[in-house]
């Protein structure tokens, strides 16, 4: 799929040559835009892919301490491992999901949920310190 190599080639270099595409599945969905307010098709690919070799990439922490996460977010997400990869002088969080909790990450009842546990995600220390961390609003960097 060229959506995935296009993928692997910037943000997911690090994992170029350790993925293998199993399946892609084409998905519609429509709803309203929050962005535009207007009612809007939404088209993705989802693709299914087998990491070949282990990831050697640094992981991230969660800060606890923030009072707008709710403890439900934290209690289920907080020992995800989250990696941490730097391309184009921006650093992206990456983990893997079960689909059950990718449905829920990009649903709307989710998006409250998404938002509190990317905010508690602190870079690891191992990076540059210039490089500004970014919380993809992405659906394939979650």
């Amino acid at each position: 799929d060229s959506a995935l190599q296009r993928l692997l080639s910037t943000k997911l270099q690090p994992l170029m040559h350790s993925v293998d595409l199993d399946s892609v599945e084409q998905q519609v969905r429509k709803k309203h835009s929050n962005k535009y307010g207007i009612y809007t098709k939404y088209l993705r690919s989802v693709c299914s892919a087998t990491l070949a070799a282990p990831l050697v990439a640094p992981t991230c922490t969660a800060y606890t301490g923030d009072p707008s996460a709710s403890a439900s977010v934290l209690d289920r997400f907080l020992h995800q491992e989250v990696y941490f990869l730097q391309a184009g002088g921006k650093g992206i969080f990456y983990t893997w999901l079960e689909p059950a909790d990718l449905e829920h990450l990009t649903s709307a009842a989710g998006e409250a949920d998404l938002l509190a546990w990317t905010r508690a995600l602190v870079p690891p220390e191992c990076c540059d310190s210039s490089v500004e961390a970014t919380h993809e609003d992405d659906t394939h960097s979650i």
